[in-house]
């Protein structure tokens, strides 16, 4: 039994006949010409999504529609129009590039080759700054200092610093990166860091 075959293709499969040895017997193949028939199969089911948010952006899952193959994910934002996001092949999605702030609502549309069947839209839900956990460090007052995180690409990340570590202390250091993915490393200069070794604090979030 072949797996891995698409609808509505056509296919050729040749064999060759061989020698319980491996070897092959003759230079002639056995041909096979075939092919698919469409993709008849309905999605009787929308998905369910649900949102959460998380540090690096907003997490999208949702319930499997039977017969699908993908899902293309829609984001509408301050109650603009839909467009389009990704796609998955699976019941899950990060997003990481959602604006702080912003006003943002999803829908999912399950598809196969022949239909689809797309989720009610979701709650709109805001994202705001979040602090990014996950952050090692190298480096010491009066030195430079790398922080070290994973991001996401498309996402724009900053540094803090704080004395104090009150909720309304903390100060931008001027160091960014935008449009980064997988593990990221920021450096926080010398003079920024401070004379004294244990003089501030550091975090990194994501703008």
């Amino acid at each position: 039994m072949w797996t891995g075959l698409e609808y509505n293709q056509s296919y050729q499969v040749e064999v060759f006949a061989h020698h319980p040895n491996g070897t092959r017997l003759g230079s002639e193949a056995a041909r096979l010409f075939f092919s698919t028939g469409f993709d008849t199969r309905a999605i009787a089911t929308a998905p369910v999504v649900t949102v959460t948010p998380d540090a690096y952006g907003l997490n999208l899952t949702w319930t499997a529609a039977p017969n699908a193959d993908y899902y293309d994910i829609f984001r509408c934002t301050n109650g603009g129009p839909l467009t389009w996001t990704d796609r998955s092949l699976t019941t899950a999605f990060a997003d990481g590039t959602v604006p702080p702030g912003a006003s943002v609502a999803y829908i999912v549309r399950a598809r196969n080759d022949n239909t689809y069947a797309v989720s009610a839209q979701t709650a709109a839900v805001v994202w705001t700054v979040f602090e990014i956990t996950g952050v090692t460090r190298t480096g010491a007052g009066g030195q430079n200092i790398a922080l070290t995180f994973p991001g996401y690409a498309g996402a724009t990340y900053r540094v803090e610093k704080s004395a104090s570590l009150a909720v309304n202390s903390w100060m931008d250091t001027g160091v960014s990166a935008s449009a980064i993915g997988g593990a990221q490393t920021l450096t926080v200069p010398a003079a920024v860091t401070g004379g004294a070794p244990g003089r501030y604090y550091f975090r990194v979030v994501r703008e």
